[in-house]
């Protein structure tokens, strides 16, 4: 959520910072999967995209490039929970159909809609559109 939240507030720097942990998180659920000899190529798929999304959030500082990156990572992130779960957690599935132009989604772990494409200028812009756990 750190790297909505930056996106939220404008705020590049903190949405390049805030890539560091979400790479390191990636890591480690790829480990937890290899652990549990889960095999899906699905996941593989899915970690590669947002790990190509994180390396250009983290490299850009423009802010329409990092959330054209920033909607790639949220839907393989949306993709990847669907499949395998948030462990009893809820995450709300949220999307702007302004968003880049053609509609994008995004995560947040609370109802109230915080728009990370548009920030202060649209920010309660979109609508849940599904609860995942």
């Amino acid at each position: 959520m750190t790297l909505t939240d930056a996106l939220v507030s404008s705020d590049v720097p903190k949405a390049q910072a805030a890539t560091a942990l979400l790479t390191e998180r990636l890591a480690i659920a790829d480990s937890e999967l290899a652990k549990g000899q889960i095999k899906s190529g699905d996941w593989a798929e899915h970690r590669k995209t947002m790990q190509t999304a994180l390396e250009q959030i983290s490299c850009s500082k423009d802010l329409g490039t990092q959330r054209k990156h920033f909607a790639q990572f949220s839907e393989a992130l949306s993709q990847s929970i669907k499949i395998f779960g948030l462990g009893g957690a809820t995450a709300y599935l949220q999307s702007c159909p302004m968003a880049l132009g053609k509609g994008a989604i995004w995560l947040s772990t609370s109802k109230e809609i915080s728009n990370p494409y548009f920030g202060d200028r649209m920010l309660t812009c979109g609508a849940n559109k599904e609860i995942l756990h």
